[in-house]
């Protein structure tokens, strides 16, 4: 958008150069894909992290050298975890706190149900 000298408001005119350059841009990504993300060994790493104690979020060990990108991987990967409540999520303040949840564990570790009992 361009600024209307008239009014002050931004009009829809394109503006020529901008418009030019952003058609380029898919083209340029294509080039570079995004990293995968592998879910299921962020989450059997996770879990196999966790105890029945809370522990901070940022105490929970990486698994990629690229610090920031790892975060944002195992910060998705604790949101599916918590959706399935496979673990408990807990925010103080700035600090986010995990645990696994040990209801979900008992649950999972019952057997079938034995014939003629109801």
């Amino acid at each position: 958008r361009t600024r209307d000298p008239s009014n002050g408001l931004h009009s829809r005119r394109k503006v020529p150069i901008l418009t030019e350059n952003l058609t380029e841009v898919p083209h340029l990504c294509s080039d570079f894909p995004p990293p995968p993300f592998y879910s299921d060994v962020y989450k059997r790493h996770i879990l196999s992290s966790l105890t029945d104690r809370m522990v901070a979020f940022d105490d929970l060990p990486p698994l990629l050298d690229q610090e920031r990108k790892d975060r944002v991987f195992r910060f998705i990967t604790l949101v599916f975890l918590a959706h399935t409540r496979k673990i408990h999520l807990q925010q103080e303040g700035e600090r986010i706190w995990v645990k696994r949840n040990e209801a979900y564990e008992q649950g999972s570790r019952i057997s079938s149900p034995v014939e003629g009992t109801a």
